[in-house]
């Protein structure tokens, strides 16, 4: 194992709040991101991968989000890291359907989670975008019965039928 003075769960968490996401890409090379992957924490894992994210590192942010999901299965972190995988593929180019696949898959682990409206609205936002308005609708319908003033609740309307 790592010695704790060279990689410790405080120390990244910490340098993640002073916005040093920097640091903790540069100690995951250091050390080894295998040897990361495989033998930290879930908090390591999850401070790795916003760190990746917040440095557009998007293979390694999506490597760290799968090790998650592999290590620690039942965590509210890896239903987390299945939202946060949907939003990789979702930015980036052609993965409408593998993001489709991560929301839904965030939204039948944590239907109340922390980001169960964001899920749901991301879900309708890509639907639409990728020209599936009907389903779009459905889930239109869906976000805005269950989140009637959430943040996607402006493009969810003009997507119902009109009455």
């Amino acid at each position: 194992m790592v010695r704790a003075e060279r990689w410790s769960s405080e120390r990244w968490d910490a340098r993640l709040k002073e916005g040093r996401a920097d640091l903790i890409v540069s100690d995951a090379r250091r050390i080894g991101i295998a040897k990361v992957l495989e033998r930290s924490s879930s908090e390591d894992l999850a401070a790795l991968a916003n760190a990746a994210r917040y440095q557009h590192q998007d293979a390694l942010a999506r490597r760290a989000l799968l090790a998650q999901r592999r290590r620690f299965p039942s965590s509210v972190r890896a239903s987390d890291a299945a939202f946060l995988l949907g939003r990789l593929e979702d930015e980036s180019s052609g993965g409408a359907d593998t993001a489709l696949r991560w929301y839904d898959r965030y939204l039948v682990e944590a239907p109340d989670g922390a980001y169960a409206s964001e899920a749901l609205g991301r879900k309708m936002t890509t639907l639409r975008r990728n020209g599936r308005l009907a389903e779009a609708s459905e889930i239109a319908a869906d976000y805005l019965r269950r989140f009637p003033a959430g943040t996607y609740a402006h493009a969810a309307r003009p997507l119902l039928p009109s009455r």
